[in-house]
């Protein structure tokens, strides 16, 4: 036992709330000064007390558990908002981590489901409410399935990433600030607030939408290539999608491709489509010749009779390199092109590849 086991006694409360561990934290955060635990042993002994009370209260009452959890939660989300990074407090908890917003929004739809349904089928909705958001978050943590959706950065250093799902189907495409990043919290807070329910089934709907396209071998390519070279984000693509079955969903995704690599600039008074290989400049149009054999080895992959995918979470953990994409043997031409240079050296051989991304000229 540490000092503070000492100083209270051990008492196991996992049943309750971890509030020991919470406790531990007053003292575990001092670096073991003395003199800074022995000012804030007064403060210790006082939440020892209240959890005393608590854990008496646990005992003798019919208490929700659940419902107690879910809703102290909230109460410590709003208190964490109203306090300053410059407090004391949170110097006193160095290393604690808030949690993120779609841990927030799960407290708020098991209170929901709870409040909607008061007796044991409660219990049962908040398993598989549970249940399933874990199954989504677990599907998400497969850096394969991330990689070919994840549009923005924010999304990308949380620890949960459920919370891109949550605002693709709350409609939030702006991130950028506190305040944005709340706005799915928010809203949900809002319609609990006022007694109405809370949608479930659209975070369900926009997840499993999302691991179907995963699933087929075209669309997983498509949408891939185009959040990898950032020409689309994710929700744009979501919009196309509505009212498409997957055949006509297909046809756009490929004129969407098309609509960018087709674009032109001016050269020497003539406009010329400045993705085509015959007309990109290496030194100039870096990341236009970059996304162009990331576009090869993708149509490789597309042309294989296998269910091979190409692996984007690689390309871009290589930092947008295929150098390092395809460690078999060489079989194919398009094997041999991973750099700038191999491209030069095959230009026809990757014009014919790319043909069906470009719209003829006078098309657009």
């Amino acid at each position: 036992m540490d000092e503070y086991d000492n100083y209270i006694g051990y008492h196991p409360i996992s049943d309750l709330m971890g509030l020991h561990f919470i406790l531990k934290g007053f003292l575990g955060g001092q670096s073991g000064k003395q003199q800074q635990n022995s000012v804030l042993l007064n403060d210790v002994n006082h939440l020892f007390r209240i959890y005393q009370e608590t854990k008496e209260w646990f005992d003798q009452a019919k208490v929700d558990k659940e419902e107690f959890l879910a809703k102290l939660s909230l109460q410590l989300h709003d208190a964490w908002k109203r306090i300053s990074p410059q407090t004391d407090f949170l110097n006193i908890y160095a290393g604690e981590t808030p949690l993120s917003n779609s841990e927030h929004i799960k407290t708020l739809f098991i209170l929901d489901t709870l409040k909607q349904n008061p007796d044991e089928t409660g219990k049962s909705k908040v398993f598989d409410l549970r249940r399933d958001w874990e199954k989504i978050e677990n599907q998400l943590q497969d850096d394969e399935f991330w990689s070919f959706i994840c549009d923005n950065d924010y999304y990308d250093n949380l620890d949960t990433r459920i919370d891109l799902i949550i605002d693709l189907a709350n409609q939030v495409t702006i991130v950028e600030t506190e305040e944005q990043k709340g706005v799915s919290f928010n809203g949900y807070n809002d319609l609990f607030q006022r007694n109405e329910r809370l949608d479930w089934k659209a975070i369900k709907h926009t997840f499993n939408k999302i691991k179907e396209w995963y699933t087929d071998k075209e669309l997983y390519h498509y949408i891939g290539f185009l959040i990898v070279t950032k020409y689309e984000k994710l929700a744009s693509i979501l919009q196309l999608s509505k009212f498409k079955n997957k055949e006509d969903f297909k046809k756009l995704l490929l004129k969407v491709i098309q609509h960018h690599l087709s674009k032109t600039k001016d050269v020497d008074g003539k406009k010329i489509q400045y993705h085509r290989v015959e007309n990109l400049n290496y030194e100039k149009d870096t990341t236009a010749s970059k996304n162009i054999l990331l576009l090869l080895h993708v149509e490789d992959y597309l042309k294989r009779d296998s269910n091979e995918k190409f692996p984007f979470s690689l390309y871009l953990k290589e930092k947008r390199s295929v150098a390092h994409i395809n460690p078999r043997s060489i079989e194919t031409t398009t094997r041999q092109i991973y750099d700038l240079k191999g491209m030069d050296m095959h230009k026809e051989y990757i014009k014919s590849q790319l043909e069906k991304y470009f719209y003829k000229v006078g098309e657009q």
